[in-house]
């Protein structure tokens, strides 16, 4: 987790998760951060830039703000970190194959949290990321300060555990030394044959026991509330999801529930797709 790459469109929320970044590179005796910018998906009061615009303009001015940002994160740079800038004018998705280049272990960007969750999630490029970007996305909402990672929970279902990522997971929680809980809340506990849920729990055990987690099972229809209640007893650090087509992760975001949920405002998310993620 020492090579991280930072999303920015140049807002606050992008600043504050740019701060975070660095201050999580801390935690490393060398780092590098990447901050990045696309400047066909930078907004504008109307929404996204219109066609035609003149794109050195627009890249001469990227460069301006990124240097100014990497200006304004520099009372944030500890002894070992480097920091560099890229502009370019693809969709945000092409961003994988710098990610590939710069040996990129973790991604980062801001949202707006609170009750805009769900219109953050699904109208802007941030939803584009969370659902298709393939590399860990650490979602950091705009009034999340940095904490040491010494808490990670883990909301999981018992449902295709072998498509759970488990090294990434253990590679992150090995990195920053974090205590670790699995989470899993059942809305239909009470109807699951026991065989079947021992069979689940016993699988997932097998892919996470290195790591000496926490294990909770626990029933309840109001999923996202459930989660955001154990988060707060908790106090955990980051939360972790796993992106499946439908699921848990799909009801966290989507539902109702959502606008309730602390994790969509306070707490960072580390999204993860699973092993069939293509």
């Amino acid at each position: 987790m020492k090579n991280i790459f930072v999303f920015t469109d140049f807002s606050f929320r992008s600043f504050n998760a740019a701060r975070y970044a660095l201050m999580l590179a801390s935690t490393f005796e060398s780092a590098k951060i990447v901050l990045y910018h696309s400047y066909v998906f930078s907004p504008t009061d109307e929404g996204y830039l219109p066609y035609p615009v003149d794109l050195e303009t627009l890249r001469a001015e990227s460069l301006a703000k990124l240097n100014d940002l990497e200006t304004s994160l520099t009372p944030f740079i500890t002894s070992g970190i480097t920091m560099m800038s890229v502009t370019d004018g693809n969709p945000l998705l092409d961003a994988v194959d710098l990610c590939k280049e710069e040996e990129i272990d973790l991604c980062v960007m801001g949202c707006k949290g609170h009750s805009n969750a769900a219109q953050i999630l699904y109208g802007s490029q941030t939803s584009v990321l969370i659902y298709r970007f393939p590399l860990p996305l650490l979602v950091v909402p705009a009034e999340v300060v940095y904490h040491p990672i010494q808490l990670v929970a883990y909301a999981c279902e018992l449902k295709n555990i072998e498509q759970i990522p488990a090294d990434t997971i253990i590679s992150f929680i090995k990195a920053f030394h974090s205590k670790f809980y699995v989470l899993n809340v059942d809305p239909h506990k009470e109807e699951r044959a026991d065989i079947e849920t021992i069979l689940a729990q016993e699988k997932l055990h097998q892919l996470l026991d290195e790591i000496n987690p926490e294990y909770y099972y626990t029933s309840g229809s109001h999923i996202a509330e459930n989660i955001e209640n154990f988060a707060k007893e908790k106090n955990v650090d980051v939360l972790i999801a796993v992106h499946k087509k439908h699921g848990l992760f799909h009801d966290l975001f989507y539902s109702s529930t959502t606008k309730k949920l602390a994790l969509s405002g306070v707490k960072p998310l580390l999204v993860l797709k699973e092993n069939s993620f293509t």
